[in-house]
């Protein structure tokens, strides 16, 4: 089997070769098919993009707690570097399509030090994940002032709302643009592809067990 590649070289010169490549690319379901939100996606299931030779090898693999831990890497990166406008997830019953999606984030002060909320708490603010504290304690612990980044995406929106006659009235510009966005997603999905193959031709699986330390009370 002759691995697949998704990434297509297009002109981007030539409105009909852009508009042939958006078209014909393949699109899936975000949410249920009555919805009809649509998005670029690929099919990722092994038996669509690992060699023959490998399948066993991959699915062997796919039980262990970190073969997922390189894709997600190379997710993560493809996230951060459309600043979460766009998203790349996994999505079917079994999970073996990558589609993009719509997202962005938004940033959060950990504690916000309120005065209407400190000045019935003694000075104390509250934050899931680090529960009651003063300013003092947020300061001594790095969290005074501190943001962190919340996520979202939104599946039940189509990235792709255009038909092929929108994209005959697109400017060139707009049409590349789209064209680019779209191979991108497919570099990304190649090297998920390629990272796979990888790990299954230079690494094995190996069983190992391991014991849980646990405490307990006993009557003594």
């Amino acid at each position: 089997m002759k691995p697949i590649t998704f990434f297509q070289k297009v002109d981007l010169r030539n409105r009909q070769e852009m508009i042939d490549f958006l078209v014909n690319h393949f699109r899936y379901n975000t949410m249920n098919s009555w919805n009809r939100s649509t998005s670029w996606a690929n099919n990722l299931k092994v038996y669509n993009v690992i060699p023959n030779e490998l399948q066993d090898k991959v699915f062997e693999m796919m039980e262990a707690e970190d073969f997922y831990f390189e894709a997600n890497e190379l997710i993560a990166d493809y996230d951060r570097k459309n600043n979460y406008a766009l998203q790349a997830g996994f999505n079917g019953r079994s999970g073996g399509y990558l589609v993009m999606y719509i997202g962005g984030y938004e940033t959060k002060r950990i504690f916000t030090f309120d005065n209407s909320t400190t000045n019935k708490h003694g000075g104390r603010d509250y934050a899931d994940g680090y529960g009651w504290m003063n300013i003092e304690e947020a300061k001594a612990r790095g969290l005074y002032n501190k943001e962190i980044k919340r996520i979202h995406s939104y599946p039940g929106q189509s990235v792709d709302d255009y038909e092929e006659e929108d994209y005959k009235e697109m400017e060139m510009y707009e049409l590349r643009e789209i064209v680019r966005k779209v191979q991108e997603f497919d570099k990304l999905c190649d090297a998920i592809v390629d990272a796979v193959i990888y790990t299954a031709e230079n690494f094995n699986v190996e069983e190992e067990t391991y014991y849980v330390e646990k405490k307990r009370k006993l009557i003594v």
